[in-house]
């Protein structure tokens, strides 16, 4: 009876060891042809986001002139300013992308902020600042593109056993792009 037993757990573990090494050399190529599309469409996105974040440089200059930076809004978003200084120059994508969602989102609060107080409202430098952030435009189709292959990237990825391949080959989740609207 103890050899019938660890007969079928041998037999076990070559099962699992062979479905392991069967899934990775089924999964991986594919995983790593969707990565390698995502981060191709990323990066028409970083010339005009670069010059995007630039006009949020002038946001951010407008804001300390009328006396606001020392607030909360103000230090987040230059902090994010600074992390999309230094992630600009790397080749990772993932956290460019959740950089650029979080100085969409600080955009919006900055300006849901200055359109909610008479005194920002009244600051012409302001309002031309965040005028020209809102006139530095994105091409929609490059987001579009960009979205769409990270959809198919993470739809690839997903799965219970895709996704164990996935972490084991550190095929990180990539953020869609979420620009922030006037």
């Amino acid at each position: 009876m103890g050899r019938w037993i660890r007969w079928t757990v041998l037999a076990l573990v070559v099962v699992v060891v062979t479905g392991t090494v069967i899934l990775v050399i089924t999964v991986r190529p594919g995983l790593q042809n969707d990565a390698q599309e995502v981060r191709r469409t990323w990066k028409p996105l970083l010339q005009p986001l670069a010059v995007r974040y630039g006009a949020l440089g002038g946001v951010v200059t407008a804001l300390e002139t009328a006396g606001n930076g020392n607030r909360d809004l103000t230090k987040q978003l230059k902090g994010a300013l600074s992390d999309w200084d230094l992630l600009k120059a790397t080749t990772d994508a993932s956290n460019q992308a959740k950089t650029a969602n979080q100085l969409e989102g600080l955009a919006s609060r900055i300006r849901a902020t200055a359109s909610a107080s008479d005194r920002l409202k009244a600051d012409a430098q302001l309002t031309r600042a965040i005028a020209t952030f809102d006139a530095a435009k994105v091409p929609p189709a490059l987001i579009t593109h960009y979205n769409d292959t990270v959809l198919q990237y993470e739809r690839n990825r997903d799965g219970m056993l895709r996704g164990i391949v996935a972490n084991l080959d550190g095929y990180d989740p990539h953020p869609t792009l979420q620009l922030a609207s006037p």
